[in-house]
């Protein structure tokens, strides 16, 4: 079970990439598991391992650096894929599959998934 608030007009878990704490945005509208500034990527995931072809929320196309990192996850750890994308770091629904996503949309208000 993940846990976080819901801060700044989002919902918010912290997560635990390669043995550091990150804050990610939860959103709904992201197929993908994890995404991160390239600059934490390669920090925290070394060489990235391929690319893949995502389309924007603006409706873009652009190839994106993927990474592969260890997360901890329930009561180990789960490989989970990283593209390197600039903005907030965000985690997806492909990571969520599977999971119940309840978030009370107030300040500070409680996230779980």
């Amino acid at each position: 079970m993940l846990l976080g608030r819901f801060a700044q007009g989002h919902p918010r878990v912290d997560l635990i990439l390669a043995g550091h704490s990150v804050q990610f945005l939860v959103d709904t509208g992201f197929e993908g598991e994890l995404a991160v500034p390239r600059a934490v990527a390669s920090q925290l995931c070394g060489a990235a391992t391929g690319t893949r072809l995502r389309r924007l929320a603006d409706g873009r196309r652009t190839v994106l650096a993927a990474y592969q990192v260890d997360l901890a996850w329930e009561n180990g750890e789960r490989l989970a894929e990283v593209l390197a994308l600039e903005g907030e770091p965000i985690v997806g629904t492909q990571l969520l599959e599977g999971y119940p996503l309840h978030a009370e949309i107030i300040e500070g208000g409680e996230v779980m998934a």
